[in-house]
């Protein structure tokens, strides 16, 4: 069953494909995201439903706009509009970058940067919980040996959907995750630190501690002296997450320590 589709309409300038393939890492397939033929799909796991929620651009750069549909075994209208309000928070269609390229224009690096990504606005992910978890993932290890370790934590634990020849998988729960326990998830390529650290994030997630109401009307201080309690989150993964999860301007993930390896694989520390 599919939504009727709905029009959404991005803060101008908004660049589509530029926006969505740093979404997906500049892959076509990236876990949960898929970009096929202009259209990007993920499916989201939306109190218990599985459901596939689908965008593409009906407008320009100047004139965006993204016609969204909600696919799934049962949709209605609220659940069509939950995900449809989780996709564009996630694509951060709301963000106006209006002062931002003012100040960046007065800069001779920044204006260039500016001009090669103009329209490009900064992407969310779903959750604080999807956050924490792809942060430990990429902790001391090169960005694409993290993206495999993700792809199979979702194609492991995520629920699946199969719709038009194609299988999707939605993110993992804490829920799948804790029950798949310390062991098992250490043969999903994951150091035994990381599944432990994994481990107790999930297990805070399912106590709600995670979820936007418990963290609404907390300062950056009461939520860094929150997060920073959690085993294996430091300064750099809360200030990424700030980013990456809060929308909260304020964050920079200074002090990232990186080697190049003799086989020139980026190494991180944090």
């Amino acid at each position: 069953m599919n939504s009727s589709p709905v029009r959404v309409t991005p803060a101008a300038p908004f660049d589509f494909d530029l926006t969505i393939r740093q979404y997906v890492y500049h892959q076509n397939y990236y876990g949960p995201d898929l970009l096929r033929d202009g259209v990007y799909t993920r499916l989201l796991d939306v109190s218990g439903d599985l459901l596939l929620v689908s965008a593409r651009s009906v407008g320009s750069i100047e004139s965006p706009g993204l016609e969204v549909t909600v696919s799934g075994n049962d949709v209605d209208d609220g659940a069509a509009r939950t995900a449809t309000e989780r996709l564009a928070w996630t694509l951060g269609t709301a963000e106006e970058l209006g002062e931002f390229y003012n100040m960046a224009s007065g800069d001779a690096v920044m204006a260039g940067l500016v001009q090669r990504l103009y329209g490009l606005h900064p992407t969310r992910t779903a959750s604080v919980f999807e956050a924490l978890v792809t942060a430990v993932t990429a902790q001391q290890i090169a960005s694409n040996v993290a993206r495999i370790v993700r792809g199979i934590l979702v194609e492991r634990y995520g629920r699946s959907l199969s719709m038009d020849g194609h299988t999707y998988y939605a993110f993992p729960t804490p829920r799948a995750l804790v029950s798949a326990g310390l062991d098992e998830l250490r043969t999903a390529k994951l150091s035994a630190r990381k599944a432990e650290y994994i481990l107790a994030i999930a297990t805070e997630a399912l106590e709600g501690s995670l979820e936007p109401e418990a963290l609404a009307g907390l300062s950056d201080l009461e939520m860094e002296d929150r997060f920073i309690r959690l085993r294996g989150v430091g300064k750099w993964t809360w200030h990424w997450l700030q980013i990456r999860s809060l929308a909260r301007p304020d964050g920079f993930p200074s002090g990232d320590l990186a080697t190049v390896t003799e086989h020139g694989l980026l190494a991180e520390t944090r």
